[in-house]
């Protein structure tokens, strides 16, 4: 009889999915990011700022998966001190990667990662649902003067309309580093019969966020 020979095959980080979003204490990104916000009356509010994502710190929640606790930290530019924002969960399993801010679980990825793959982001919350989508896995993107070879892009709306409301948000994440860029334009149009479909924005939101620096401190 040939002799049995046990064999530890170890996961494929980058099939899996598991790399596009590498956490460990410590870790962090800065980003810039761009901000306009439209009013209906007075003008309109633009800010541009940095923001950093520290990896705090990293725990075992009861079922076993890996938590680690986010700083979000601000300052209008790098000649000031960071200053703490907000402070936000990240939990990670085997199937997803569930961010946790103001009470609300939102599943951001799904493992293995796969073109055209959907889920239900709010499926761990009460929220109605609200499918995301993976697309363009495994290619390039190019951040500001920095090409990354490999990355993937959540959608997670897709509503280009400039008639009435248009909501685009996607997210992308590069392997080995995570997410390296994020778009949110969500905009309410002047409807009435004077202006419907000349693309005047009365409310909404436009925030671009790219990746300047990634390290461990």
């Amino acid at each position: 009889m040939a002799a049995c020979e046990q064999v530890s095959i170890m996961p494929d980080n980058a099939r899996t999915g598991y790399d596009y979003y590498p956490l460990s204490p410590g870790q962090y990104r800065i980003f810039d990011v761009y901000r306009i916000n439209y009013n209906f009356v007075g003008e309109n509010d633009t800010s541009r700022f940095e923001l950093k994502q520290l990896v705090e710190s990293a725990y075992l929640n009861q079922e076993g998966d890996s938590t680690f606790v986010i700083h979000n930290l601000h300052r209008k530019d790098a000649g000031q001190r960071w200053k703490l924002d907000s402070i936000q969960h990240i939990r990670l399993n085997t199937r997803q990667l569930i961010e946790l801010s103001n009470n609300k679980a939102i599943v951001k990825l799904v493992f293995p990662v796969n073109e055209g793959k959907t889920w239900n982001s709010n499926i761990l919350n009460s929220a109605e649902a609200d499918s995301f989508r993976m697309v363009n896995v495994h290619q390039p993107f190019l951040v500001l003067d920095s090409l990354y070879e490999q990355t993937l892009t959540v959608l997670q709306q897709n509503i280009p309309d400039t008639i009435v409301r248009q909501d685009v948000q996607q997210e992308v994440f590069a392997l080995q580093t995570g997410p390296v860029y994020r778009i949110r334009k969500i905009f309410n149009y002047c409807a009435t019969a004077d202006c419907i479909g000349q693309g005047l924005i009365t409310t909404g939101v436009f925030e671009e966020m790219k990746l300047i620096a990634f390290g461990k401190e």
